[in-house]
């Protein structure tokens, strides 16, 4: 080419590739897909890193996409970085890296009084139902505001009242999980005085 004064660019040929995900911030129970859209590359290995500094191949994971479940259990949250090592002819290129950050999901929890009205004596069964809860606790209330504990931790609570025990009672089930503590709505009791 040099003698009739072509020249070529062939480019640049080093693989490289570009990272799309499907959520930053993922509640677990919850899944990301990451994928890579690389140039040049004729293969690929993810890897793992806590502090995006130090990385880890993630063994069988050479696909242009990257499948990651993160379930509900302790140890589960954080922020997770990722990246691909892309393969070309003229060597090996990582990626960018790109930030998950992973929550847990904040506990539900709902009650049912099994009578909403007690004639003069009796025994109303509560019971509470929910997701993500690993323990719950039930209060007692006279004005549905201020709160003192039954010293019940279980999700069915049985209360009992006598002839002496007349009025308006609230109740309501605070459930603790790995997301946090959530109150339910509370139910009232209405016991009759004879």
């Amino acid at each position: 080419y040099g003698e009739r004064g072509v020249t070529a660019d062939t480019g640049n040929p080093m693989p490289s590739a570009t990272l799309t995900s499907t959520a930053v911030s993922v509640t677990t129970p919850g899944d990301v897909s990451i994928t890579a859209y690389a140039v040049n590359t004729v293969g690929f290995q993810w890897q793992s890193s806590t502090d995006g500094e130090e990385w880890v191949n993630l063994k069988g994971q050479v696909s242009k996409t990257l499948e990651r479940f993160y379930p509900h259990t302790a140890g589960t949250a954080g922020t997770y970085y990722y990246r691909v090592l892309c393969a070309g002819w003229l060597g090996v290129v990582p990626s960018e890296s790109i930030a998950v950050s992973v929550a847990y999901a904040i506990p539900t929890v709902s009650i049912e009084a099994s009578a909403e009205h007690v004639p003069n004596a009796g025994t109303v069964t509560l019971t509470a139902s929910g997701q993500y809860a690993d323990s719950y606790e039930w209060e007692v209330s006279r004005n549905n505001s201020e709160w003192v504990s039954l010293g019940i931790s279980s999700q069915v609570a049985s209360i009992k009242y006598t002839a002496e025990d007349g009025g308006e009672y609230f109740y309501r089930c605070i459930a603790s999980g790995l997301g946090g503590q959530t109150a339910s709505e509370a139910v009232k009791i209405i016991v009759t005085v004879p």
